[in-house]
């Protein structure tokens, strides 16, 4: 899939989490709470990658891409803390890891890819000594920007997110997966 198909993404947002439960199974962004007013900038797509450490490696999320969201909508909380929903949502199988019972939310979903397989130049920022919790990529400014926008192919088949429907949601979490398959670009 070429980057030109992704029509109007000026701007990525890429943060790294630590643990999971946000977003949800029903793909809002900020279900949960995280990265509160960081929520509410300017961005049209979203990358959540995992972070380093004791508790992203419990979550099974330790330097893997947990999930994708393109074309963002506010759909509620506070005007500096939104909830967020995609047009095109894609969770991977360790983007709902839940330790302590021992099973995924997104059982049928693809396995998260590792960073450093998809972009060795992404990997090298959020991993270094003194990395950046967030970043956010802008067009012709950034010269990372290219890597994250081929990263959200990955996603471009992903169905919406499912607002607050959380029956619904993990069949849609796995149907997307499932139709992001033959958009697979990185290793695992």
């Amino acid at each position: 899939m070429s980057n030109q198909s992704i029509s109007g993404v000026q701007r990525i947002l890429v943060y790294k989490r630590v643990h999971n439960g946000d977003p949800g199974a029903e793909g809002i962004f900020g279900c949960k709470t995280c990265m509160g007013r960081i929520r509410g900038w300017s961005y049209d797509a979203v990358i959540g990658i995992g972070g380093r450490g004791a508790e992203p490696q419990q979550y099974r999320i330790d330097r893997k891409i947990n999930w994708i969201g393109i074309y963002p909508r506010k759909i509620g909380g506070s005007a500096d803390k939104p909830l967020i929903e995609f047009q095109h949502f894609l969770p991977f199988r360790e983007c709902g890891w839940k330790p302590r019972g021992g099973q995924f939310a997104f059982e049928d979903a693809l396995p998260a890819p590792y960073l450093t397989n998809c972009s060795e130049r992404l990997a090298k920022m959020f991993y270094r000594s003194r990395p950046p919790r967030f970043r956010v990529f802008t067009k012709d400014v950034d010269t990372e920007f290219d890597d994250a926008l081929a990263i959200l192919g990955m996603a471009l088949t992903a169905l919406p997110s499912v607002g607050a429907k959380p029956a619904d949601a993990v069949a849609t979490a796995k149907d997307s997966s499932r139709r992001a398959a033959n958009q697979w670009t990185c290793k695992t």
